[in-house]
């Protein structure tokens, strides 16, 4: 077997283990994170696999910029099998700090500890990233590995420093149990399930799947009477999707000590059967955040409810409910301070069809997107195509077709305002455009593992 082909079963053997370990090590970035909208979170390394902002309510990160004691990281780097978040950010640790009331005497003292916590996992990191770099320069010089040993290495690299991680994690927590009062120490529950949701939510593989819907409603800074309304029910989504959870990593961490190396074997039948438990698992989680959402916006005030609906459809589908090209355009167009009133009344109009004629186009556009994900079928997955799936004579499948026609029409509504929102201003103040070429291409969703 060439070094070549060893190589490729390597990668896409592990990306599959990848995909549902969810424990990859990266290194953390010590100077201040990306700008984000409020609320934001970041699945599978990032919001869109791409480098893409994350949207509100989407999980990854957490709010702030800064730690305890100054400006902190959580910024993403490369490490192996792609970008993933670190387990425990800055941010966490001040969303925690906030949850339990800490002095500030406790969170000089729990910077001291988390410092320590940092240390040892770039040290973690730096020792897999240095194994994996040998086992490439292995494949690379033709040192063999097609007769499984590559990835055998490859997951035992992995499976040895998710433990290390796990185990400086608990560590760390175990030393911040002994510095709470009593009063704060009751509140640990809450700490464990918020711990659960930053780890385990960037882990999901649906879309809809990594919501966090308690953040979405912080975003929508309710009164207080407004609020209360909304108490309950996020109590019991957050134990009811604190088990459900549970439950799917559990799955999850089976099927990627399967998946990977029943794909290199070539027993694609048996590797499907495993992803689709995880789908399952998956499907549970994605039905609680829908089922709790309806639940929070059937108490919001009537002039919440639409901005709700919004934030959770762009949580859930990052990529189509993200701001267009058009979108952009027209915020860059607004604040021209060269505008006549009549060129403001065009481009108002322009903003009022734009958003009447692209609202069904997203959903059907979202729509195509998960049946594509539930679709999915590894056996059907010929190398370096994108996306996956297809049928297994190769060709497109009635799903991607109709995920490449709703791209297509969004693509083509996106060229129609683009040149309306043109035609309206001068060229001087055309060059003044945000540029990202034409149509909705940049826009388009990638693919999950499903």
């Amino acid at each position: 077997m060439s070094s070549r082909l060893n190589r490729t079963i390597l990668t896409v053997s592990a990306s599959f283990a990848l995909a549902f370990a969810g424990h990859v090590p990266v290194v953390f970035a010590q100077d201040e994170a990306p700008a984000r909208q409020p609320g934001a979170r970041q699945p599978r390394g990032n919001a869109n696999g791409n480098g893409d902002p994350a949207q509100p309510g989407q999980r990854g990160g957490r709010r702030g910029g800064q730690g305890m004691g100054g400006p902190g990281g959580g910024r993403m780097m490369g490490g192996p099998g792609g970008m993933q978040r670190a387990t425990i950010t800055p941010r966490n640790i001040a969303h925690y700090a906030e949850i339990l009331n800490l002095t500030e005497d406790q969170k000089s003292a729990v910077d001291t500890l988390f410092d320590g916590y940092r240390g040892r996992v770039e040290a973690i990191q730096q020792e897999s990233r240095d194994t994996m770099r040998e086992m490439r320069d292995e494949m690379r010089d033709g040192g063999g590995g097609g007769d499984g040993s590559g990835f055998a290495k490859f997951r035992e690299t992995m499976e040895s420093a998710r433990k290390q991680i796990e185990e400086a994690e608990k560590a760390f927590f175990g030393d911040v149990q002994l510095l709470l009062t009593e009063p704060q120490a009751a509140l640990w529950p809450k700490i464990e399930r918020t711990r659960n949701r930053d780890a385990s939510l960037p882990r999901g593989r649906l879309s809809g799947e990594n919501v966090d819907l308690i953040e979405i409603v912080e975003d929508l800074k309710l009164d207080d009477g407004a609020k209360s309304t909304t108490v309950a029910i996020l109590d019991q989504y957050e134990a009811e999707l604190d088990r459900e959870l549970t439950a799917r990593n559990k799955v999850y961490d089976e099927v990627a000590s399967k998946v990977g190396e029943m794909f290199r074997e070539g027993n694609t039948e048996a590797a499907q059967a495993e992803i689709e438990k995880g789908r399952a698992a998956s499907v549970r989680v994605r039905d609680v955040q829908r089922r709790y959402a309806d639940k929070v916006k059937a108490v919001l005030p009537d002039g919440s409810k639409e901005t709700f609906d919004a934030a959770f459809k762009r949580a859930s589908f990052p990529r189509v409910y993200r701001p267009s090209m058009v979108s952009r355009m027209l915020e860059g167009a607004e604040r021209l301070s060269d505008l006549s009133a009549d060129q403001k009344a065009q481009l108002a109009e322009i903003k009022e069809s734009y958003a009447k004629a692209v609202a069904p186009l997203n959903d059907r556009l979202a729509k195509a997107e998960e049946a594509t994900e539930m679709a999915f079928n590894i056996g059907n997955m010929p190398f370096g195509r994108r996306g996956g799936g297809g049928n297994a004579d190769g060709e497109p499948s009635a799903e991607q077709k109709a995920m490449s026609e709703a791209r297509q029409a969004k693509r083509e509504l996106d060229t129609q305002f683009q040149d309306r929102i043109e035609k309206v201003l001068t060229p001087a103040q055309r060059e003044k455009l945000p540029r990202n070429g034409r149509g909705s291409q940049a826009d388009e969703p990638g693919m999950s593992v499903f």
